[in-house]
């Protein structure tokens, strides 16, 4: 529907012609509503967003500089739970899972790849993505105690040999 029938101005009126899906979600519209709601408070914020297209968006404000509207606009979408949900599935799902056999080639690229995550302790989900197979102090604390046993060890034969 549209924004009251032209009661509020131009730039306050929001009129829905079709709800957005991506892949096999479809947004209803309440979550256009809540979109709706986080550009509104952007603007209160002292962001703006304009339309333009049909293709980006544009955006300007404030003193704040000049930025790519799209991502803008793309970051307060992701504040929306239903795309929040919607990410994390699909991240998971390309994911590897728990059990899949790697070859060292494949477990160095995974290694690199969560250097670059921001967050990389945990899935989207909140499920662990890291175990902890070793503390490494207790290993140098280890080979610490063998050289010196093995330096003890080599001066009584030392001794024991004179």
């Amino acid at each position: 529907g549209g924004g009251g029938g032209g009661a509020l101005p131009a730039g306050q009126r929001l009129a829905c012609v079709a709800l957005p899906v991506s892949r096999n979600v479809t947004f209803g519209v309440d979550d256009v509503r809540e979109l709706a709601g986080l550009i509104l408070q952007a603007q209160r914020d002292g962001i703006t967003y304009t339309y333009k297209n049909n293709l980006d968006y544009g955006v300007g404000g404030g003193a704040a500089p000049e930025a790519t509207g799209t991502q803008d606009l793309l970051r307060l979408g992701l504040k929306l739970p239903k795309v929040q949900a919607m990410l994390a599935s699909r991240a998971c799902r390309s994911s590897v899972m728990i059990g899949t056999a790697l070859n060292a080639a494949e477990q160095r690229r995974v290694v690199s790849q969560m250097a670059d995550v921001s967050q990389p302790w945990n899935c989207p989900h909140g499920r662990p993505t890291l175990r902890h197979l070793v503390n490494l102090d207790q290993i140098e604390l280890r080979r610490a105690r063998l050289r010196d046993r093995a330096s003890a060890a080599a001066a009584a034969l030392a001794l024991h040999d004179d």
